[in-house]
């Protein structure tokens, strides 16, 4: 639904009588005798904008001052209830609004479906009572952000279910069923159907009486020695480490039981505040806004992908096998799996029933769930030939032609973090990368059909895979994740040939989040040396990755790097760590240290013709159009293949609850 401007007032029928409707801006407003209906209407993801909210507040404002209202029922006309606020933007107006909700005289009931995440779950946990539909999902996602919730989530939290479920969601950023919900007393009603209905029941229920306001609640606290004993169980977990969030939400989860109201969504606030000046907040927002803008597609593409892949055919049935079959199995897909071998394929089968019955038995699993899977797997003892699907993935090196034949995917060599590379056979020559999670690269060089490449890039979204497409380079199959994961190798090498104890070395890489999530502990300077020559050198290969056109833009070597697991993600990337550094100082150091080792540190072109201009990485993510008009001709094809990854997103916004 597109941002409506028309201004006005008509009058419609609908189940309760005669509904008297007014839309203004992003906002939907129906009456229902009593009851004012409010929806929001805002693309993408009803982000609460401070647009958003104050018009929101100002329709809650005239819900106050008119007598004839009773109640208020909010609800979303989008897929989703919302996804938060951008990446960065200011939440004091979120803040306020949620103040205001739960201020409001009459009772305000939200209905939930789809997705409820970050500051879209604390708008909901502001309102009087929730119901949501069974397939709505909440989730709390600040902390992945380096960050304490936005607008007193955290305070509002642990007085409907307690400190152990409340630090739960805050810490761990799961997304929460709505029979999950309903059970720990998050929801107030749970319907298969579209929540509204129940809604404007439950808001005609309430009405005349006053509101149960959600920071005046103690359902949660009732027992007070458990709700302490889950704090201290919890501030006793923590690792030390960079990201001071987990330990800040178990204080704010606390002051929840120690301070008046009042005071402990203060005190979030300040703690808010001082954590989104750290810099490990900082990588962390880079992070999410370099893989949002690493993961849409080229311009131009999004056309060909066609119909979702609904079949997959897997040859091998070892190694990542089950893993992939489960994956497509979630994803609705029909799974044929074959292999030659018996007692592979009945390992694979029995790895995939263990770990459907472990989600069964963690209730992200339904008994009828599991059953359609089963329905769903087709497992074959070397068949003469492969049945017909959309993808074939082969995943053992000696396939027969056949299968072979017939492959969109084929396996090439193992990467780094435990993951796989794949071929794209056929028309489409290059490599799939899997690297820590679901991260893949898919290459493709400049004959591959564009409907071909989105085949692929169809598949890797069904599954839930992460892919960046790449461009093979003079044939070869390496995936970036090894050559990145080689200059950082080539690195320790190095100082350790000029003498530097690898245990050092590797204290020193870890403190900074390379191969590690870093410490507490302040490194030394010489530590902080070993570490900017590390992230010099991995940078300085990915200026030569985009150069080539291996790699379109920085954020791509960014999210490959984290995706890897070659740095931990508050770092934001080894080319966010280069900007930061800044443009100037990285060619110094690069040229000092090219004086030691050429083929590591020599500046790449790229960040020559950079810093010439007085641009940084960032420049070429954000502007790729003006950069290939002031970069040297050599590098106008690169700047042009990030200008049309970039083509779509230049009024796009990174939600906090997405990442």
């Amino acid at each position: 639904m597109r941002r409506v401007t028309l201004r006005g007032e008509c009058r419609v029928a609908g189940g309760w009588g005669f509904v008297k409707q007014a839309v203004t801006g992003w906002l939907r407003q129906d009456r229902r005798g009593g009851i004012l209906r409010l929806t929001l209407c805002h693309t993408p993801g009803n982000l609460l904008t401070p647009a958003i909210c104050a018009e929101l507040t100002a329709a809650l404002d005239a819900v106050e001052g008119d007598a004839s209202l009773t109640a208020v029922v909010l609800d979303s006309g989008l897929e989703d209830f919302s996804h938060g606020v951008a990446v960065g933007e200011d939440v004091a107006a979120l803040a306020a609004l949620c103040h205001r909700i739960e201020s409001l005289s009459k009772p305000v009931v939200v209905a939930l479906h789809g997705a409820v995440l970050a500051e879209g779950a604390e708008l909901a946990l502001s309102a009087h009572a929730r119901v949501a539909s069974s397939a709505a999902r909440l989730c709390l996602t600040a902390v992945t952000f380096g960050l304490v919730p936005a607008a007193g989530g955290s305070q509002r939290l642990p007085r409907l279910i307690g400190a152990e479920q409340a630090l739960r969601m805050l810490l761990t950023a799961c997304p929460v069923t709505a029979v999950e919900g309903l059970a720990m007393g998050l929801l107030d009603r749970v319907v298969d159907a579209d929540p509204i209905a129940a809604a404007l029941d439950l808001a005609q229920t309430l009405a005349g009486k006053p509101p149960r306001r959600t920071l005046d609640r103690r359902d949660g606290m009732r027992d007070a020695l458990a709700y302490q004993q889950a704090v201290a169980a919890a501030r006793s977990a923590l690792r030390p480490g960079p990201v001071e969030a987990p330990a800040r939400i178990v204080d704010c989860v606390e002051a929840a039981l120690l301070l008046p109201a009042v005071q402990a969504v203060a005190f979030e606030a300040a703690l808010r505040a001082d954590l989104a000046a750290t810099p490990a907040a900082a990588g962390l927002r880079h992070a999410a806004m370099a893989e949002r803008r690493a993961l849409r597609l080229p311009a131009g593409l999004e056309a060909d992908m066609g119909d979702s892949p609904a079949r997959v055919v897997i040859w091998g049935a070892g190694e990542s096998a089950p893993d992939i079959a489960l994956c497509a199995l979630r994803a609705g897909m029909r799974v044929h799996l074959a292999d030659p071998s018996r007692p592979v394929l009945v390992n694979a089968l029995e790895r995939i029933a263990v770990a459907q019955e472990a989600a069964l038995k963690d209730g992200t699993l339904t008994q009828a769930a599991l059953d359609d899977e089963w329905a769903r797997l087709s497992p074959q003892l070397a068949p003469p030939r492969l049945p017909d699907a959309d993808v074939a993935l082969i995943l053992v090196a000696d396939a027969p032609p056949a299968a072979a034949s017939s492959a969109l995917l084929s396996l090439v060599a193992p990467v780094p973090a435990g993951g796989m590379a794949l071929s794209l056979s056929g028309a489409l020559s290059g490599v799939v990368a899997g690297g820590a999670g679901d991260l893949v690269e898919i290459a493709a060089s400049d004959s591959v059909a564009p409907a071909r490449m989105a085949r692929a890039l169809a598949f890797a979204r069904r599954i839930g895979w992460r892919a960046v497409s790449t461009r093979p380079e003079g044939g070869a199959a390496a995936p970036v994740a090894v050559r990145l994961a080689r200059a950082i190798a080539e690195t320790v090498a190095h100082l350790e040939r000029g003498g530097i104890d690898r245990a050092v070395i590797a204290r020193a890489l870890a403190a900074h989040g390379i191969a590690g999530e870093g410490t507490a502990q302040p490194p030394s300077l010489a530590e902080t040396d070993i570490a900017r020559r590390c992230f010099a050198a991995v940078a300085n290969a990915g200026a030569r990755l985009i150069e080539s056109g291996v790699l379109h833009r920085p954020c791509e070597v960014d999210m490959v790097a984290i995706g890897a697991g070659l740095m931990a993600r508050h770092t934001g990337g080894p080319m966010y760590q280069a900007d930061r550094r800044g443009m100037l100082i990285l060619v110094r150091d690069l040229r000092l240290w090219a004086a030691e080792n050429p083929a590591l540190w020599q500046p790449a072109p790229l960040i020559e013709a950079l810093w010439s201009q007085g641009l940084s990485f960032a420049s070429l993510d954000a502007a790729p159009e003006a950069l290939a008009r002031a970069l040297p001709a050599a590098f106008a094809r690169a700047a042009r293949a990030a200008a049309s990854g970039a083509a779509s997103e230049a009024a796009s916004v990174w939600p906090e609850g997405a990442a």
